[in-house]
Parts: C-alpha cells; sequence; structure tokens
C-alpha cells in the first residue's frame, strides 16, 4: 500500500512525539510542513485504509468484540493494529455514547478561562471517559495535565500513544486532495487536532462542500507560506446530526 504523505508524516510525527513530553507532535525538523503542501500538489495515488461502515456497524453492534478492542487501546497494549484503531474510531459512531458535539466540553472550557486547570482537567477526563477516541479531547487532556502536573509520566505517555495511533489510522482514510478523497472524521474538532499536528500556519477559510457520495469540510490552509486545500470527510457525522434533528420533530 503506498501511504497518504499524511500518514507519512504522522508515523515521523509520532516517533518525535515519543522522545518529547511536552508536545504531542514536536517534529524534528521545519520542512514536515512543506513537504506535506508539496505533495498534496502531486498526482500521487495511494490506496487508502478501508473504511466500511456496514461492517463497522457490525463491530461496533458486537459488545465483546469492541471492548476487547478498546481494552487494547485504554492499556496501551502494543499488539493493537491500525485496523483495531479504525474499528475503535469509525465504528464508535454507531455506539450509544456517541455524540457529535462531544468534541468540545464547553464546562471545561469555562473553568479554563477561569484559570481552574484541575477543574477543567477533571472535567474533560469525564468527557473522555465517554468519548474515548476523540483527538481533540485526548489533546485537551494532555495539555490540561501539563498545566497541572507535568510530572505523571504514564498518563502523558498513554494519551500521546493514543492519539498518534488514532491520528496515523486517519490519515490513512483519504488524501485529503479533493471532496471524493477526504480524511475521514468522526468530529468537527478533530479537523482542528489534525490541522495543528500537519502544522498548517493559518486558516484562510473553511467552507461544507459535497462530493459524489460525501458532505466535506473544505479547509483553505496556508503552510509553511504556501496555500492548499484539505478536505475533511464528515459525512458521518451529518448523518447523526440528521438523525438527531429528525428525532426532534
Amino acid at each position: 500500500m503506498k501511504k497518504n504523505i499524511l500518514c507519512i508524516i504522522a508515523l515521523f510525527l509520532s516517533a518525535a512525539v515519543n522522545a518529547e513530553d511536552t508536545a504531542m507532535s514536536e517534529s524534528q525538523t521545519d520542512t514536515t510542513s512543506a513537504k506535506v503542501a508539496e505533495t498534496q500538489q502531486d498526482s500521487t495515488v495511494f490506496t487508502p485504509l478501508e473504511v466500511n461502515y456496514d461492517s463497522l456497524k457490525a463491530f461496533a453492534e458486537d459488545e465483546n468484540r469492541y471492548q476487547a478492542a478498546l481494552k487494547k487501546f485504554n492499556d496501551c497494549d502494543t499488539t493493537i493494529t491500525i485496523e483495531d484503531s479504525r474499528n475503535l474510531y469509525y465504528g464508535f459512531t454507531y455506539r450509544t455514547d456517541y455524540s457529535t458535539s462531544a468534541d468540545r466540553c464547553h464546562e471545561a472550557e469555562d473553568m479554563k478561562k477561569k484559570g481552574k486547570m484541575k477543574k477543567a482537567l477533571k472535567l474533560t477526563q469525564n468527557a473522555l471517559k465517554k468519548s474515548p477516541v476523540c483527538m481533540s479531547l485526548i489533546e485537551d487532556c494532555f495539555y490540561l495535565q501539563m498545566a497541572v502536573d507535568s510530572t505523571k509520566k504514564e498518563e502523558l505517555d498513554k494519551l500521546k500513544y493514543q492519539y498518534n495511533l488514532l491520528m496515523v489510522t486517519v490519515l490513512q482514510t483519504g488524501t485529503g486532495k479533493d471532496a471524493d478523497n477526504g480524511i475521514k472524521l468522526n468530529w468537527v474538532g478533530d479537523e482542528y487536532a489534525v490541522l495543528r499536528f500537519i502544522r498548517v500556519n493559518g486558516l484562510k477559510k473553511q467552507s461544507l462542500v459535497y462530493g459524489e457520495r460525501t458532505i466535506c469540510d473544505k479547509m483553505d490552509v496556508v503552510i509553511d507560506g504556501k496555500d492548499l486545500s484539505i478536505y475533511f470527510d464528515i459525512t458521518r457525522y451529518f448523518e447523526e446530526m440528521n438523525k438527531l434533528f429528525s428525532d426532534l420533530k
């Protein structure tokens, strides 16, 4: 399988993160973002990681299988595979705990504004227990833990491991070059986690666009002074949003 350049960079950054305690994605070179921009503009084709939602739904509804994979994830079991990670992340949208708004903990954000970091951390940890594969919540927990007590290396290492595993997984699901090849994500907040991870310098515009069978957020960004667009496939997110609104009628 030829990998997406974003996935290659994710693997590179993951290795760097494992050696760095103070950040989720500290790269060892300033050229990483430039490589993203350069490769997004060529016509390289890669075989994406398959995301079959029918199979993922069956997996999510099989409690024994889902809990076994989740235990591996929570235990940072080194035998966990990209396929396990894919099943957990995308399958979660079929779990009863899935919420389209779970990527933000508003109470925690209020506590952060008031400087109450311990309370913000506790609230975010509780939110993460309900949505254990949400990358933006994992990221928030990491930085809040750093602010509250940076000596808890075991907890910080666990968060970094989970974050990097999920990041490498999602970046294999699409090139992000257009609406039919978007990077598949469960939450809007995870879009911003990806943008931070690949060292986007600025977001110029965000717009909703449609592919042949997809709904995507198109992000017009700047990376190392170069303009490019990255597409995030959030079709499943909108399917669940539509169900929510239908239930309210």
